[in-house]
């Protein structure tokens, strides 16, 4: 399978297949065996830095570093997307002060923004999301805002460049997790955005993602490492790559991680492995004919077999 643009981001659609996002923040609906049902539709013309999908809505933050401007805005996906103005017209509109009414098309709600998203998450109908140096946020599906509280802080980590940084906000039960740069994390309540737990992972290395399943605990990926954490304050297990670390998605079936990234795949759990590959890989995840790696130059191909790969040192 070949996708016109190289691949930023994949949602997975609850009924089956998966929603395409390119660097460019063109969408593509995709098939269960990942093959494009339609034409890629660029509802604004910039990339599409941060998405969330739940129950077909798509909420996704655009912006454009050079033209500073950026949206707020969701997306029926179950419906026609409709493609946007181009960006020579965005250009223009802001050249004309034009900025807050120039949205995003076909979109059910957009917000023109001022600030960064850094990241976002969502619990039954709480969507909360961390600005730049402006604090955290709550909002209804409507796109209205619930809450606003102050950037989340932790005071041993003062000092240390970027470490309050928000690298991820996952859900987790009946509550929101922040991650810092720094390792720290906290637990937001959707209710109203307060700290209800609060603490640090000591990390030999700066974070940048997390990931977090009820089963496999949590995969913190620093760089060219990933840490596997059963619980937050037990040992993990380690692996080194030879480049950074992309992706990764908790296989049921193997009681473990499987990883991908800069011409690597590895599985860590009970028995970590890993498999050179020829690209880059941006995502993985299962499809109906099973574990599939989708890479840099959109091209889709198996993740590594676990009874077939060469251990890894620990």
């Amino acid at each position: 399978m070949d996708i016109l643009l190289s691949p930023h981001h994949l949602h997975r659609i609850a009924e089956g297949g998966f929603i395409h996002i390119d660097i460019d923040g063109g969408i593509t609906k995709l098939s269960a065996d990942f093959k494009p049902l339609g034409e890629t539709c660029n509802p604004f013309p910039t990339s599409l830095s941060t998405s969330i999908l739940s129950d077909d809505k798509l909420t996704g933050f655009w912006i454009d570093h050079e033209l500073l401007t950026a949206r707020l805005a969701q997306i029926d996906i179950s419906s026609q997307l409709q493609p946007g103005i181009s960006r020579a017209d965005l250009r223009l509109a802001l050249n004309s002060g034009e900025n807050d009414n120039i949205h995003v098309r076909g979109a059910e709600w957009s917000h023109a923004m001022n600030a960064e998203l850094m990241a976002m998450a969502q619990i039954s109908e709480v969507i909360c999301f961390a600005l730049w140096k402006r604090g955290i946020y709550g909002i209804d599906l409507e796109g209205t805002e619930l809450w606003r509280q102050e950037s989340v802080t932790w005071p041993e980590l003062e000092g240390l460049q970027r470490a309050e940084e928000i690298v991820s906000i996952l859900s987790e039960g009946e509550n929101f997790r922040f991650w810092g740069k720094g390792g720290g994390w906290a637990l937001i309540s959707p209710q109203d955005g307060k700290i209800v737990g609060q603490g640090i992972l000591e990390m030999p290395q700066s974070v940048d993602q997390v990931f977090h399943n009820s089963v496999g605990g949590w995969l913190v990926l620093s760089s060219h490492s990933a840490f596997h954490y059963s619980t937050l304050d037990g040992a993990p297990s380690h692996l080194e790559f030879q480049g950074p670390v992309n992706h990764a998605n908790w296989d049921d079936e193997i009681s473990s991680w499987r990883i991908t990234g800069w011409r690597q795949d590895a599985i860590i759990g009970p028995h970590p492995k890993y498999e050179l590959r020829s690209e880059i890989g941006v995502f993985v995840d299962r499809d109906v004919d099973g574990w599939k790696v989708l890479d840099n130059s959109g091209n889709l191909s198996s993740h590594m077999d676990a009874d077939d790969t060469v251990a890894a040192r620990d």
